[in-house]
């Protein structure tokens, strides 16, 4: 949102490149390079891949969370950034806001709390928010991803 994350940034691979589908999948598969890192968004841009972020400190997340949920965590807590993270293991959508992880999402559901985030007055941005978000990712946002 407002931060800029840019400290995290630094520390990464630049990309500067558009947000495609094909090209979150392979940042994220399985023995890439950058697989363990985050990427942080900007706009319509991947800024960079492979970042590492803060762990939380919140001694109150149930002790199943893995790291990959406490950095998102912890990026919340220091941050404005909406953090979406998908489990590993399960591929379950997760979102962390202001410290709050909201776990276990459905698309819709991640969709709606985006929107309500990133456009919370503005209905118009929203809806194309929304409609970039599907055509970038080529996701139906029906269907489990």
């Amino acid at each position: 949102q407002h931060n800029s994350l840019d400290q995290y940034a630094q520390r990464a691979i630049q990309l500067n490149s558009d947000i495609s589908k094909e090209l979150l999948e392979q940042i994220f598969i399985k023995d890439s390079p950058l697989h363990d890192g985050g990427v942080i968004i900007r706009g319509n841009k991947i800024v960079c891949a492979g970042a590492y972020y803060v762990l939380t400190q919140d001694d109150s997340l149930d002790k199943t969370v893995g790291s990959r949920h406490r950095a998102g965590v912890g990026m919340s807590e220091v941050s404005d950034a909406v953090v979406v993270i998908v489990s590993e293991e399960t591929g379950a959508i997760s979102v962390a806001v202001s410290g709050m992880l909201k776990r276990h999402l459905a698309p819709q559901t991640l969709e709606r709390l985006l929107t309500n985030e990133l456009c919370p007055n503005d209905a118009e941005e929203a809806k194309n928010l929304v409609v970039r978000l599907r055509q970038k990712l080529n996701w139906k946002g029906k269907e489990k991803q």
